[in-house]
């Protein structure tokens, strides 16, 4: 991803769109990623573990947690809970 190219003298509350789609808003200190409460969906991060992108996710997506092989470990549910994949401990090898 391309690095992002901020504003050199914003002034408070100035907003910035950038290369990711994502929009930041100036508190006079520092950008922090912006949602315009007048819209009906924000914008939230997601991360693909695959490629190790990070990109914008709808509100009320559920967004999935997967390991090095590609299988789900865990799911943060639009609902606001999580689900972990089940393990059988059964399976797992002895102790020595």
């Amino acid at each position: 991803m391309a690095n992002l190219d901020f504003p050199s003298s914003p002034t408070l509350n100035d907003t910035f769109l950038g290369t990711n789609n994502i929009n930041y808003q100036w508190d006079g200190e520092k950008w922090k990623m912006y949602t315009d409460p007048s819209t009906a969906q924000s914008s939230l991060w997601a991360r693909d573990a695959g490629n190790v992108d990070v990109y914008p996710a709808n509100a009320g997506d559920n967004i999935n947690a997967r390991n090095g092989g590609g299988t789900i470990t865990a799911t943060l549910n639009a609902d606001g809970s999580i689900d972990f994949i089940t393990l059988n401990i059964e399976g797992l090898p002895s102790l020595p």
